[in-house]
Order: C-alpha cells, then structure tokens, then sequence
C-alpha cells in the first residue's frame, strides 16, 4: 500500500506531546514510519513537501523530515516484485521467467549497449528526438 504524509504529520513527533490528541496523532505516525522502514508501507513524497519543508524554520526538524525522502525509493523486494510483475504482464509468467534466465546467462553491457545505439545519432538529432518524446508524454 502507498502512503503519503504530509508535514503536518512529518512535524507531528515535535509538536507539544501533553494534549492526548497530539499524542495519539504522533504514536500512529511513528508507528507509520516503522511500517515505511519495514517496507510494509511504500512511501510517496512530492515536490510540495519539498518547498514546504524547506521553509521550517527548524533546521533540526527541516533534516530530520528529509532524510524521509529516501524511503521513497523502492525496497530491493518492492523492486523485484514490480520487475515480475511488469514483466509477466507483458510476457506471462512462463515467458518472464525464461527471460529472467537469459539476462542472468548471456552478460550483457547497458553502457555499451547504450553507446552503439546513439552512435550515428548527432547530438542535435538526438536532443530533437528527446524534445519530440517529452512533447508526446504531455
């Protein structure tokens, strides 16, 4: 499951824990965040957590809520599962698997791979086409 927090919540443990309310808000953020590091829970993070983070006046509390931000990366497991899921969506399971088998035996160079493909390409074609993809996606 996804979740996302917001700064109220990020901020929430530093706020004044003698109002019961308060208190119960920062046990089930904590226990939230167990969840995240636990990779039970994958996080979402955006850009207006960013900017509103980095207006905290409280340099402590701005470091402490951006070090969350790396929970927003995929688990190794979260990964690999996504990776099987995608790939036997787009091959069946069978066909995953075998593919999954053939990268692992026959070695193969991304870097390399990469260079050879863009290699009669001008870097005005390639930015062309680059600009041409983006404009697509939107």
């Amino acid at each position: 499951m996804k979740v996302y927090l917001d700064n109220c919540a990020y901020n929430r443990p530093f706020d004044d824990q003698r109002a019961i309310i308060v208190n119960i808000e920062t046990r089930a953020k904590l226990v939230v965040q167990q969840m995240i590091k636990d990779a039970e829970l994958e996080l979402l993070w955006s850009d207006v957590l960013d900017y509103e983070n980095n207006d905290n006046p409280f340099e402590e509390r701005r470091f402490k809520i951006a070090e969350w931000k790396i929970y927003k990366m995929l688990t190794d497991t979260i990964l690999k599962r996504k990776g099987l899921d995608v790939l036997s969506e787009a091959f069946g399971l069978v066909d995953a698997e075998r593919f999954i088998s053939l990268v692992l035996r026959e070695p193969f160079d991304y870097t390399e791979w990469q260079r050879d493909l863009y290699k009669d390409v001008s870097l005005d074609d390639f930015c062309h086409n680059v600009k041409k993809f983006t404009e697509r996606k939107e």
